[in-house]
């Protein structure tokens, strides 16, 4: 029995009493009466030994059947500033990568499964807080019998000349608005928080902080999302616990590498950034007042001639 369409071979076969006997006794020749020939002859390979083995002779070279087969791999990247530069996304043509962040300099990216003569592109985006950014990338994998690849290394490191600090003066506004400002306990509400450069002097290395007293359950999304126009990219880092004159809370911190400046062959530069938390007031908190504060900077030693700072005062019904 063949699932094969095409006939020719098989019309072409002497008359059955002039073929051969066949005889299938032999354990390794119990086959079902249909089969994929390419995964039996060339990706279980590698799993009966014949990894290693020449599957394919050229004079540009000899591939194994281990190279010739399916191949799983993932890889990890990391992005280490001297001494220090966030990744604030990363991205992959294949897979998935972990987050970026405040904080975050290193991210591990995960291909899957990928095709032999196939290729995976990462980019990453830094925000620079250094003059250096060594590049280190490590790339590990294993075969279609699930045998480590030996890992592939590679490194670079790019220098990038920072902006006069004397000469970072622009206005970036700040602004936030909670949806829900009088809730009742339990009721949740957005607070959108936005900072604007549409001035043609750009703000880099943008970093906006904000803190949650507690008392504020904080709710997906968790760390607050962000969205940035024009194709520029921003994200929040975990929320760590603090106290800010003697109230406790939570502070995030979102970052951009840049928004504002001039507009380049028509293409108009990131300039404004929407980050959006949601927040409920936690049972017991009926009249309480909360101030959620959100600060912002950048630089080194930028000067805002704007408000850097912005209250949102939600009072709990």
């Amino acid at each position: 029995m063949s699932a094969q369409v095409d006939r020719f071979v098989h019309d072409r076969l002497p008359p059955a009493a002039q073929l051969p006997v066949f005889r299938y006794e032999l354990p390794e020749l119990q086959l079902p009466d249909q089969l994929n020939l390419v995964e039996e002859l060339l990706d279980k390979a590698a799993a009966k030994g014949f990894g290693d083995k020449p599957m394919l002779r050229s004079p540009q070279g000899t591939l194994t059947y281990a190279q010739a087969g399916v191949a799983a791999t993932s890889g990890g990247g990391s992005v280490l500033g001297l001494p220090l530069a966030n990744i604030v996304i990363a991205q992959t043509s294949q897979g998935t990568c972990t987050s970026g962040g405040a904080g975050v300099i290193t991210v591990t990216c995960n291909q899957g499964v990928m095709a032999p003569g196939t290729s995976s592109t990462v980019t990453v985006i830094v925000q620079i807080q250094s003059q250096a950014v060594l590049n280190s990338v490590v790339a590990s994998g294993t075969d279609a019998a699930g045998t480590l690849i030996p890992n592939a290394n590679a490194s670079i490191t790019t220098t990038v000349p920072l902006p006069t600090v004397s000469n970072i003066t622009t206005a970036v506004s700040v602004a936030g608005n909670a949806q829900v400002p009088n809730p009742n306990v339990g009721q949740a509400g957005n607070i959108i928080w936005t900072i604007s450069n549409t001035t043609t002097t750009a703000a880099p290395n943008v970093v906006f902080t904000i803190f949650t007293p507690n008392g504020l359950t904080i709710n997906a999304p968790n760390p607050p999302s962000v969205s940035v126009n024009n194709n520029g990219a921003g994200s929040c880092g975990a929320g760590t616990a603090t106290t800010i004159n003697g109230v406790s809370g939570t502070l995030f911190t979102c970052t951009t590498p840049t928004l504002g400046g001039s507009t380049k062959n028509g293409a108009k530069p990131p300039q404004t950034m929407i980050i959006t938390q949601n927040v409920t007031p936690a049972a017991g908190t009926s009249k309480a007042v909360f101030n959620v504060i959100g600060t912002l900077s950048f630089g080194p030693g930028g000067t805002d001639t704007l408000p850097s700072s912005k209250t949102v005062v939600i009072t709990v019904r």
